[in-house]
């Protein structure tokens, strides 16, 4: 038994038994561990993301790579920690409806969003939209990186089985994003990027919608850009912190 490595599942099994944060000096008397050796191994699984760290408490919850390893119940609730900032963040450039998007274990979610307050904007995707997650753009990045068996399960069950819907897949890979301009005459500009786990499927997808009024070609290349950029960012520390 390598004993550093036994030390650290034992403080990990301590947090996952917990409801909320904990503390160090807690974490070592439910451990036997002395805190100094506690605090060293609590360090190194918060960088590799098995634990979260919130520093205004000095107390530590699970991370978003524990959820990911053990497929938890609140794996969404750990997305939406770790997509928030990055949709916030391209809300407050654009000013347009901005979501993120999951696929966990076949089932699509809506894991944060920022509405557009203005008086013509698009939606937050409802429970219907995400039935048919193809006919948005962030669903297209999310089905364009899921695997060969999802996808037949995926097009049999929605009647697309045909070459123009895995000809649409393709697209979406070659270009790194999915975009979707008046698609079902929507009147919405859409466009949705992939984030990719080590495995080299998305978990995640971000997605920003504009009115059609509002849309130039030149903010669609720029919405292209940036959340591609986003998502990309996302998707290295996703990987990183791959088990």
């Amino acid at each position: 038994m390598i004993h550093s490595v036994d030390k650290a599942l034992t403080l990990l099994k301590a947090v996952a038994g917990q409801d909320d944060w904990i503390g160090v000096r807690e974490l070592a008397r439910l451990t036997g561990l002395k805190a100094p050796t506690a605090q060293q191994l609590l360090k190194t699984l918060q960088a590799r993301q098995f634990l979260e760290f919130d520093a205004a408490t000095r107390r530590y919850r699970l991370g978003l790579a524990a959820a990911l390893l053990g497929r938890t119940t609140d794996l969404v609730a750990r997305l939406d920690g770790f997509a928030r900032p990055r949709v916030q963040a391209l809300f407050r450039e654009f000013g347009e409806t901005t979501v993120a998007l999951a696929c966990d274990r076949g089932a699509f979610q809506c894991v944060c969003a920022c509405p557009c307050d203005k008086e013509l904007a698009t939606s937050v995707p409802s429970s219907a939209d995400l039935a048919s997650p193809h006919l948005m753009a962030s669903g297209l990045a999310l089905l364009a990186w899921q695997d060969a068996p999802f996808l037949d399960v995926y097009r049999t069950a929605h009647g697309l089985a045909n070459a123009a819907f895995a000809k649409r897949l393709d697209t979406v890979r070659k270009a790194g994003f999915a975009e979707a301009l008046d698609d079902h005459r929507s009147g919405v500009a859409a466009y949705g990027a992939p984030v990719v786990d080590a495995a080299g499927r998305a978990i995640l997808s971000l997605g920003l919608s504009v009115p059609l009024p509002r849309f130039k070609a030149a903010l669609g290349k720029q919405i292209a850009a940036r959340i591609v950029d986003a998502a990309q960012a996302m998707s290295r520390t996703l990987q990183e912190s791959a088990p």
